[in-house]
């Protein structure tokens, strides 16, 4: 494994990336890739300590987040009627981070706990779904720290529905079995399909270009550095940590996190949409679907047009956002409904000021 960009061009090279090696390992930055342990070995670690799953350590004071009762849910809507405490999900020990190399600008001691929602999942679309997720940050002492038991809502989630007999889901589906993870640093050139590959050039995309990669590379060096993952998973294999990592940049699934950190998180696009879309939602309300509009051809070139630079827009602001932390669906642990990412970033000025309560969650998937 190469711990120099030196090391990491030589390594591209050699997967031949050619004159983009320099590139991608300029690039790179370093990340905490969380080396998942074997399942419940959590469940007796330190107190304070990084791990995934199980109950929570929380200082006295700090209750149990709950999430509000949401109307207008067509998905589960029993569920989302009702208040609901979120569940932990993960515990970040920052000390931890530190002690392996540490990340710029990320503090080095304090702790970071994730809670959500896996039955609605933080689709991070509207502020409905950030009301689905809390991060929390602390830096109490360990000795203030005491092991949280579970609200008494989670070992039993149908109790309260309208309609019991129908909600399928049971305490395996809203609480995580625990799995300590163990930080490791890694220097990582651009994830495929994020925002600094799709910016590796110094230009924006041209127009209607979606890919995962820039529009100056070829077949040929998209499928190299395809494989340089594929392989890169391979000879690593458990220690990948199966994509769980705190800092550096996105791993995304369906297109730029941070990019659609700006969309939603910033621009909230779902309930203040641009004009364009506005008008788009109402004539496709009017007059049903665009294919069968006299207008189509024109509509639909005047339409990509406003995509693209609203696309060229958020990635040009993406810059403003960091990862935090990214969580790959576990099985073994529970209970995602889907498979995919879960992502937690943060606006730059506010990790300055470690205002970890400011941050926005995603889920992705492919």
């Amino acid at each position: 494994m190469w711990s120099t960009r030196k090391e990491l061009e030589t390594a591209l090279a050699q997967a031949g990336l050619g004159e983009w090696s320099s590139r991608l390992a300029v690039a790179a930055r370093h990340a905490i890739i969380l080396e998942p342990g074997p399942l419940e070995e959590g469940a007796d670690a330190p107190i304070g300590a990084s791990r995934l799953g199980g109950m929570p350590d929380l200082p006295a004071d700090v209750p149990w987040p709950w999430r509000p009762a949401l109307s207008g849910r067509t998905v589960f809507a029993d569920h989302a009627e009702r208040t609901w405490p979120l569940t932990f999900v993960a515990q970040i020990d920052f000390a931890e981070i530190h002690s392996a190399g540490g990340l710029e600008g990320f503090p080095s001691s304090g702790r970071l706990l994730f809670f959500c929602d896996p039955i609605l999942e933080p689709w991070g679309w509207s502020s409905d779904d950030k009301s689905c997720a809390s991060v929390m940050f602390f830096t109490d002492e360990t000795d203030r720290l005491a092991r949280r038991r579970f609200p008494a809502e989670l070992s039993n989630p149908a109790a309260g529905v309208a309609r019991p007999e129908k909600f399928l889901h049971g305490p395996r589906d809203v609480i995580f079995r625990p799995r300590r993870v163990t930080p490791r640093l890694w220097l990582l050139p651009p994830p495929l399909g994020s925002v600094d590959l799709a910016t590796l050039d110094g230009l924006p995309p041209l127009p209607g270009w979606t890919g995962r990669y820039p529009k100056g590379w070829d077949d040929k060096t998209y499928e190299a550095y395809e494989q340089f993952w594929t392989d890169l998973e391979a000879v690593l294999g458990n220690a990948f940590g199966e994509d769980h990592q705190v800092g550096g940049t996105a791993f995304p699934e369906t297109g730029p996190v941070e990019a659609d950190c700006v969309k939603y998180g910033d621009d909230d696009y779902s309930n203040n949409p641009p004009e364009e879309e506005k008008a788009f939602r109402e004539r496709r309300e009017k007059d049903g679907a665009p294919i069968d509009w006299p207008d189509y051809e024109e509509w639909s070139q005047a339409h990509h047009a406003f995509l693209d630079r609203e696309r060229a827009s958020y990635l040009a602001r993406a810059g403003n956002w960091q990862l935090v932390l990214q969580l790959a669906c576990d099985g073994e642990i529970g209970p995602w409904g889907v498979e995919g990412h879960a992502y937690v970033c943060i606006r730059k000025t506010d990790l300055a000021e470690c205002r970890f309560d400011r941050c926005w969650a995603m889920w992705q998937c492919s």
